[in-house]
């Protein structure tokens, strides 16, 4: 049954990688060139941290930022990705204030799930407080100088099988 799960995870990750790839975001040209699958998986680290995939975000041909891009495949109906989202967050903030400064600069986060976290709507409301008070609930340390920086690089997709165009 696992393995069946991670199988679903690993199709998943595929389709959004596809379904990024060449698609704007934030404002910039998106072109992919990680993968945690294969041989490019050295691309996908940022600070000692792993993402599923990673992206130039490029401006007139020219990456001015790299993206890494977390995915997470949950069931429909009896799926939860709250813990796995919050990791997200301990891990992304790690990653950033761990990495060389040139690397943190360019870096954007991005959880992408096909289910939303059950307390998504506060996240989108006020990004800062709800970062802040996850890791104040978690005894993990904030450095000041680093969180605004941080807070402003994390991004959230929901992308169903609806809107990836698959089965």
């Amino acid at each position: 049954m696992r393995e069946r799960s991670h199988e679903k995870g690993r199709k998943y990750q595929r389709q959004v990688r596809d379904w990024l790839d060449k698609r704007p975001f934030l404002g910039c040209e998106s072109d992919a060139f990680g993968n945690t699958y294969d041989v490019s998986r050295n691309a996908t680290m940022i600070g000692n941290i792993s993402y599923d995939i990673s992206m130039h975000l490029k401006k007139n041909h020219e990456t001015v930022k790299i993206l890494y891009v977390e995915c997470k495949y949950r069931d429909e109906i009896t799926g939860k990705i709250n813990l796995e989202f919050h990791q997200f967050l301990f891990d992304s903030y790690n990653a950033f204030t761990n990495a060389k400064n040139d690397d943190a600069t360019a870096a954007q986060f991005c959880f992408v799930s096909n289910i939303p976290p059950t307390d998504l709507h506060l996240f989108m409301r006020d990004t800062h407080k709800y970062i802040f008070e996850k890791f104040e609930r978690e005894n993990k340390e904030l450095n000041d100088k680093y969180f605004h920086r941080f807070v402003d690089r994390i991004h959230v997709l929901i992308l169903s099988k609806a809107i990836l165009g698959v089965e």
